[in-house]
């Protein structure tokens, strides 16, 4: 179960990396694109985190 959250988040977390990177920065390198995609899944889990805790 955990897996497939994972593979989701960092599906999702590429597609929107990519379109972000695209959109304000059409000229981002590679490795601008994968470290935006892994902030995006890191704060995914963040967010997850707070709402667990606040509950």
């Amino acid at each position: 179960m955990r897996v497939r959250v994972f593979a989701i988040r960092a599906f999702l977390g590429i597609f929107f990396a990519l379109f972000l990177s695209r959109f304000f920065f059409p000229q981002a390198p590679a490795a601008m694109i994968g470290v935006l995609a892994i902030l995006l899944i890191f704060s995914a889990y963040v967010l997850e985190a707070l709402r667990k805790k606040g509950e």
